[in-house]
């Protein structure tokens, strides 16, 4: 298969491109943080924006029938700040992209990279078809994306949505890094260098008063993407665990796993947090025979080898 990857130099992205490549894939790696290293094994990488002109002259040179969209601004929190910028980047940017490709003519499948944070955070497991009701704008930008994708049928464009949820761990060198925001990022970032851990809030209705996560492989995420690209399976679908773990549940598990003590102090709430977020991603699994492969250990474990 020949396959563009957007935001090919992130954390997802590396990983699938790498994973991509192993199975004997041609990948395309679109990113346009300049001063990222390479993705490993690439046909060619292009150092822009997934939604200039250039973009769409390579899809149809090299007849690429597989888009993979992964690049957006995804941090939840500054988004309360600056909210149009996360509308921008990741509502129209991808709206122009989609526009382009259909204007090219494109009838290929396009994957996009949705979350958990599109959903009103109620009743759990969270299932496909519960409401979509999101408390930040990052939640928001991507649930305005799944409906103009939706309307991508029309034009004779597969599209296939995966709702990730907490995405973690490593792959083959390929993952968790310096400077990530997520919490087990940051937990290694802290023990590494000897600093303090700060968690935003402690007093949620949660059953230790930490926001609770469905943590999942970043290998198990990128493996699923894989198969859907293969099988050119459509449809809309949780990526998770059902397994709910609170902030400090996992700070328990890192030293029990590692060894090694996290220094922590409790903060205020971070805007946009809601307290729960677990998957039901049995329809996947069901519609696909797929099965999760790491286990909580295996995540902690990767991404504390990854410093």
């Amino acid at each position: 298969m020949k396959v563009l990857v957007t935001g090919a130099c992130g954390y997802i992205g590396s990983v699938l491109c790498s994973m991509l490549s192993e199975q004997g894939h041609k990948v395309f790696a679109c990113d346009n943080n300049l001063h990222a290293p390479d993705p490993p094994n690439v046909v060619r990488r292009l150092r822009s924006s997934f939604e200039d002109d250039f973009i769409i002259h390579l899809v149809r040179v090299y007849d690429i029938d597989l888009i993979v969209h992964l690049a957006a601004t995804s941090t939840v929190g500054p988004d309360s700040t600056d909210p149009l910028l996360y509308l921008s980047n990741n509502t129209a940017k991808t709206t122009i992209f989609l526009e382009k490709l259909k204007n090219a003519y494109w009838k290929g499948h396009f994957v996009f990279a949705s979350t958990a944070a599109v959903y009103e955070s109620c009743q759990e497991p969270l299932k496909e078809w519960f409401k979509v009701d999101p408390s930040s704008v990052y939640g928001y930008s991507k649930s305005l994306c799944e409906q103009v994708i939706g309307y991508a049928n029309r034009y004779d464009i597969k599209t296939t949505t995966f709702r990730f949820f907490n995405v973690a761990g490593a792959y083959n060198g390929f993952g968790e890094e310096e400077g990530d925001t997520h919490l087990l990022s940051r937990i290694c970032h802290s023990v590494a260098n000897n600093e303090q851990l700060v968690v935003f809030g402690d007093d949620y209705p949660t059953r230790d008063g930490t926001c609770v996560r469905d943590y999942v492989h970043v290998g198990d995420v990128c493996a699923a993407i894989i198969w859907a690209l293969e099988e050119e399976k459509q449809g809309t679908y949780n990526l998770g665990s059902e397994r709910g773990t609170t902030v400090t549940e996992m700070i328990e598990q890192f030293t029990m796993h590692t060894g090694r003590a996290v220094n922590y102090t409790v903060g205020p709430r971070r805007p946009g947090d809601v307290p729960s977020l677990i998957a039901d991603p049995s329809l996947f699994c069901r519609m696909s025979g797929f099965q999760y492969k790491y286990s909580i250990r295996d995540i902690i474990n990767s991404s504390w080898e990854q410093y």
